[in-house]
C-alpha cells in the first residue's frame, strides 16, 4: 500500500499541484511555457502539418514568433536538435531561414550549423 504521507495530494491546506495559468488551443486549462520551452516543444513535435485546433499556417506563425523572441544561439541549437534527435525534416531548415534574417550573428550561425541541419 502506498504511504499516505509520502504520496499525499495535498499538504495542510496547500495543493502540491501548481495552479494552471493559461488556456490551450482547445480552450482547456494549461500551464504557460517560456518562449524557449514552447519553441523546443514545437521543434521536436513538428506541428507544421496542422492540428485539430490550429492550422499549419497558425503553427508556422507561432514558430516564427517564438524563434524571434529566443536568442539566436538557442534557435541554432534547437535546429540541430530537431534534425539530429527529433528526426524532423521541415523544422530545421525553417529555423535556418529564420536565423538568416537575424543579422550578422544569425548569418554566422547559419554558416556554422548548415551541414548539421
Amino acid at each position: 500500500m502506498a504511504s499516505k504521507t509520502l504520496f499525499a495530494s495535498k499538504k495542510t491546506g496547500t495543493s502540491v499541484v501548481p495552479v494552471t495559468n493559461t488556456k490551450n488551443n482547445a480552450g482547456g486549462i494549461a500551464y504557460a511555457l517560456s518562449d524557449k520551452e514552447a519553441l523546443a516543444q514545437y521543434v521536436v513535435a513538428g506541428f507544421l502539418g496542422g492540428t485539430f485546433y490550429a492550422s499549419a499556417s497558425d503553427e508556422l506563425d507561432k514558430v516564427l514568433e517564438l524563434a524571434s523572441r529566443c536568442p539566436p544561439e538557442f534557435v541554432a541549437q534547437a535546429a540541430i536538435y530537431s534534425r539530429a534527435y527529433g528526426k524532423m525534416k521541415d523544422m530545421p531548415p525553417l529555423l535556418l531561414a529564420h536565423l538568416s534574417t537575424r543579422g550578422q550573428e544569425g548569418t554566422a550561425l547559419v554558416r556554422k550549423i548548415f551541414n548539421r541541419v
